[in-house]
């Protein structure tokens, strides 16, 4: 009986310790399209710049998407905010799907609205 309870520890800790060692870095494309983001650790927080825009609205490439992204153990997402090329502020937060595939849900006020980001 001891045992059996060492292991369930043992292997709720690994799914803990799994879903905190996956890295979000790296370059993503956007809901299919073509435009990339590039996401990055600096002083130990995540942030998102852009650096291939498909619309045709004046948004500039390098622009910081996201901003200040830290993981949050409790909620298993990490939050920050996102910066609009407009210039809105709004809360936002990623969500690792799987290796390759993030979620990013922005909120201001009472409007939500999720975008998948596929690794490239």
């Amino acid at each position: 009986m001891k045992t059996l309870f060492i292991q369930i520890i043992l292997l709720i800790f690994s799914f803990s310790v799994y879903s905190q060692s996956i890295k979000i870095d790296g370059n993503y494309r956007l809901d299919g399209g073509n435009g990339e983001l590039k996401i990055y650790l600096q002083n130990s927080k995540y942030y998102g710049k852009i650096i291939k825009n498909d619309k045709g609205e004046n948004v500039k490439n390098g622009h910081i998407l996201l901003n200040d992204f830290i993981y949050n153990s409790k909620k298993n997402i990490y939050t920050g905010t996102v910066n609009s090329p407009k210039g809105v502020t709004a809360n936002g937060e990623l969500e690792v799907i799987d290796n390759k595939t993030i979620k990013l849900t922005v909120q201001r006020f009472l409007t939500t609205k999720s975008f998948i980001l596929e690794k490239i």
